[in-house]
């Protein structure tokens, strides 16, 4: 008949303490669950949400039963709960309907009434071909209230032969319907994300996929670091590049040899990122150092109909290694390699008796471009000072592109690229990470390497 007292908290080396509590008088939860046509539900689960105890609900039901509290209905559909100090949830299952109810909810009455599940039926196309096998899931975007216990939901079906599928108890709301596909045994992605409107006691129809067209490519791992590579932990996706909006996702799945093949993707500019690390040191990390990244910017063109089943070739990408170079002797002290490997357009005299300043950069990548711009203002400053700055692209990417945006953004600096496939050539240069500074005095000896442009003046 009294409600939980907490006390404050008491400190080591206060000594002898006197606390004195008085209990309030107070009921526990009570209530009645109701069926959606207002009878009595009896035998519904009502599960007690609070920050140590929390539901994890998959397909109408509660995985999470070792690690929760909860109670089943009477044939009256009452339940009751002792008084709770802290803030909690109810959550109630029955394979009529679902409802969660807040404390205020409870107040304002005793009485709980359940929403009908609603239900998602579909297909999956890739292209124009059903998705067979496929694990459709649906998310859930419904934040909870500051201080307030979460509570995780999961429904999922997998597809048949026809890409077809069903899934029920789900409760009403906004969600978004999707694939999950598995890129690692350790590692899955959503793509193809839907979104629709759950109705209680209806079924929502969902085409997921089913427009755009096939990218397919490879990615070659340089040899210096493939027997490196985490091949668990390798993450990579496709982005579209749209500033309208929110960023949209693809995930794939990549084979052993590199190739792979994007589903659904739609006309517009796009850009797929890779990411390897290496092994973790040690067992209890998820992952290890970052080793190497790939960033390719494409466009699908626009397609008649909105649907193609005509992929479209990225040919053949490779990553760059930024870690293998640890491996290698520093250059600082030795001479600069041969400029001849980086395509720069340069006469021999234009930089015989000076000073280099070679900036590896990647003209996708926000910082590499920050600081090409930064050091294209400062060309002349430099110049006048015996230093040549050079801007090498990094990363393989279309030559006439580079031109292009060398001529709008760096057209006082000469700009090179490092040829694809050419993963020795970075090594030579000790290229780590992107941007990457080199700076020589007039023999061509490498004085400084790796540093931030902040560092110049001292360097």
């Amino acid at each position: 008949g009294y409600l939980p007292g907490v006390s404050r908290a008491f400190e080591d080396g206060e000594g002898e303490v006197a606390f004195d509590v008085a209990l309030k008088k107070g009921a526990g939860l009570e209530g009645t669950v109701c069926l959606p046509e207002g009878t009595p539900a009896a035998g519904a689960e009502v599960i007690l949400v609070t920050g140590d105890h929390t539901p994890f609900i998959r397909n109408g039901r509660n995985e999470n039963k070792r690690d929760s509290v909860f109670v089943e209905t009477g044939p009256a559909g009452q339940f009751a709960f002792p008084a709770q100090a802290d803030p909690f949830l109810l959550m109630v299952l029955h394979e009529k309907g679902c409802a969660q109810v807040t404390p205020d909810d409870l107040s304002a009455s005793s009485k709980v009434m359940l929403q009908s599940w609603g239900r998602i039926e579909g297909q999956v196309l890739l292209g124009s071909q059903p998705g067979a096998d496929q694990d459709v899931q649906v998310l859930f975007e419904r934040p909870s209230a500051t201080g307030m216990p979460r509570v995780s939901w999961s429904c999922n079906a997998a597809s048949d032969k026809e890409g077809r599928f069903v899934i029920a108890c789900v409760p009403p709301g906004p969600v978004r319907v999707c694939r999950n596909i598995r890129i690692s045994e350790r590692m899955g992605r959503y793509t193809d994300y839907t979104p629709v409107e759950v109705k209680a006691g209806q079924t929502t129809t969902v085409t997921v996929g089913g427009v755009g067209r096939p990218v397919v490519g490879k990615v070659v791992f340089p040899d210096d670091v493939k027997d490196r590579l985490d091949w668990q932990t390798l993450d990579y996706h496709i982005r579209s590049s749209s500033t309208e909006g929110p960023s949209q996702y693809w995930a794939f799945k990549m084979e052993p040899d590199g190739t792979f093949r994007a589903d659904n993707i739609p006309a517009g500019e796009h850009c797929l990122y890779l990411t390897a690390y290496g092994v973790p040191a040690d067992a209890r990390m998820y992952r290890g150092e970052r080793i190497g990244s790939l960033t390719h910017p494409f466009t699908v063109p626009e397609i008649p109909g909105g649907r193609s089943d005509e992929p479209l070739d990225l040919g053949v990408l490779e990553m760059l290694a930024v870690g293998a170079s640890v491996h290698a002797a520093a250059l600082t002290g030795k001479p600069a390699p041969d400029l001849k490997t980086l395509k720069l357009a340069l006469a021999p005299e234009a930089i015989a008796g000076k000073s280099l300043l070679v900036c590896f950069f990647d003209m996708d990548q926000r910082p590499s471009r920050n600081t090409v711009l930064q050091l294209a203002q400062r060309a002349q400053e430099l110049q006048d000072k015996g230093i040549v700055v050079l801007a090498v692209q990094g990363t393989p990417t279309d030559e006439a592109r580079l031109k292009d945006w060398a001529r709008q953004n760096a057209a006082a600096l000469p700009v090179g690229m490092i040829p694809a496939l050419e993963s020795k050539t970075r090594f030579a240069w000790g290229v780590r990470s992107l941007p990457w500074l080199v700076l020589t005095d007039k023999k061509h000896l490498v004085r400084a390497e790796g540093f931030g442009l902040d560092e110049l003046a001292s360097k």
